[in-house]
């Protein structure tokens, strides 16, 4: 089973509960943990399609 999976949160929610953890690794584990007290999480079920042009352009360090 593939676990990666993009997380896209309010901007507000993610201000909440402090947004992502400062090390490079599993950074994301306090955010995921922040948002289910807030409420829940909801699989989208259409593809959501992402502009490659800015990846493109500014890097992946720079948009990751």
């Amino acid at each position: 089973m593939n676990w990666e999976f993009p997380l896209f949160v309010e901007g507000s929610s993610q201000v909440k509960v402090g947004g992502h953890a400062s090390w490079p690794l599993f950074e994301e584990v306090p955010l995921v943990r922040g948002i289910r007290q807030l409420g829940y999480f909801q699989s989208l079920r259409e593809a959501m399609l992402v502009d490659s042009r800015c990846w493109r352009q500014d890097g992946w360090w720079c948009r990751t």
